[in-house]
């Protein structure tokens, strides 16, 4: 595999930069300085993962919020990937959620607070427009929780499988 790695601050999005529940990145400028990445750019598939997130939300703030998890959305489609917290009955849909991240609320106990998201198979993110959304645990839109002081940045990793190039995929 090879991989790619994107430092994404949500305080120098292209959009949104006041509004950190919601932002959008030209993450296809990175054609302009990753030369091997032109051997990817037709590709349908990459697989990615949030290696390390940090955002200026307390744990109290959440606690009072009522947030025990933030979840990282794209707005591309994960193949591979389903939730029932969209539906809200129970019901499978495809979800763009690839991070859960635990706030440290106390009000809710947690199987691992130290989040170890893997690489999930998403369509191909680095053509253009990323927008990313921060959402609550059940899904729901957390733009009255947080406002223009509560920037966020994380690591995106974007792997993309080493195919011989000779060959159709």
């Amino acid at each position: 595999m090879e991989k790619f790695s994107l430092y994404l601050s949500s305080a120098n999005a292209n959009s949104g930069s006041t509004t950190p529940h919601q932002c959008s990145f030209n993450v296809g400028d990175i054609y302009n300085f990753a030369p091997n990445m032109e051997k990817y750019a037709d590709r349908d598939y990459c697989f990615v993962k949030v290696s390390n997130f940090s955002i200026k939300y307390s744990a109290s703030t959440a606690n009072t919020d009522g947030i025990s998890n933030l979840l990282v959305s794209l707005n591309t489609a994960l193949p591979n990937s389903a939730t029932n917290i969209e539906s809200g009955n129970g019901t499978l849909s495809q979800t763009g959620i690839i991070a859960t991240i635990p706030t440290g609320a106390s009000n809710y106990s947690y199987s691992n607070v130290d989040y170890d998201n893997e690489m999930i198979k998403s369509s191909n993110i680095l053509k253009g427009q990323l927008l990313i959304t921060l959402l609550d645990q059940d899904g729901s839109d957390i733009s009255g929780d947080l406002g223009s002081t509560n920037d966020w940045c994380m690591n995106l990793c974007v792997y993309y499988d080493n195919i011989p190039f000779d060959k159709d995929y």
